[in-house]
């Protein structure tokens, strides 16, 4: 018999992800508790395919209204992830590979984006706190076939990090390829194409595919132009 429940699938998922030696734990006022199948939290939903063990998800509890997390475990092994709280988060995140670690922080408003985290050695995964993020964003930490060396047969395309920092607006379209690194309180112009660290200039606008630093010693503010009342976003 179907199951047609969305809540039943979920929770068979998650009594699947516990089953296979995961563990998810939740941030709550009173401390950090790990929950049980019964009260996860309605805004996440976990998928387990494949080899899946030894991973972690720690999540605060307290995220904005209208969240709606999607993990989706593929072959992924001793994979820690963090979420804090007050986020306004609606994206997938299909995590891949092994013993990688991925932060998202607090008060990030991200919806509409795509995180493909997958891991070769130490691949971390870093968003900041109080990030603007439009739709369409693609976060891709590596690859999910292997580049090989014809002379010794050895991986070429290992894993690379990625780090955005705080105060950030990303604008539609663009791409955070392995390596990627912004600083704080930048603007990343539609369709940009980063794979590179430009983390050492704050307040600056990249653009382009390869991105490259366009402007310098700006502030942004997340009003409208026409609603602009002199506060800024940072």
């Amino acid at each position: 018999m179907p199951i047609k429940s969305k809540k039943m699938r979920n929770f068979l998922q998650v009594l699947r992800f516990y089953y296979k030696g995961n563990d998810l734990v939740v941030l709550t006022g009173d401390g950090r508790k790990t929950i049980n199948p019964l009260r996860v939290p309605k805004f996440l939903y976990i998928q387990t395919h494949l080899n899946t063990c030894g991973n972690k998800i720690v999540i605060a509890a307290n995220q904005r209204p209208g969240s709606c997390i999607k993990l989706n475990f593929h072959s992924a092994n001793s994979i820690n992830i963090e979420i804090g709280e007050n986020n306004m988060l609606c994206m997938t995140i299909t995590v891949q590979g092994k013993n990688g670690h991925a932060v998202i922080g607090n008060n990030n408003y991200i919806c509409g984006s795509t995180v493909y985290l997958y891991c070769s050695g130490k691949t971390t995964f870093n968003i900041g706190n109080n990030n603007l993020f439009s739709d369409g964003i693609v976060l891709w930490a590596g690859e999910g076939h292997s580049v090989i060396n014809p002379t010794n047969k050895s991986v070429t395309n290992t894993g690379g990090n990625i780090t955005i920092g705080n105060n950030n607006w990303i604008c539609q379209n663009v791409c955070f390829l392995k390596h990627a690194k912004i600083g704080n309180g930048c603007i990343v112009g539609y369709g940009a194409v980063l794979a590179t660290d430009f983390s050492k200039t704050d307040k600056c606008v990249i653009a382009g595919n390869p991105a490259t630093i366009t402007k310098q010693g700006i502030l942004w503010s997340n009003a409208a132009p026409w609603d602009y009342d002199g506060g800024l976003y940072i």
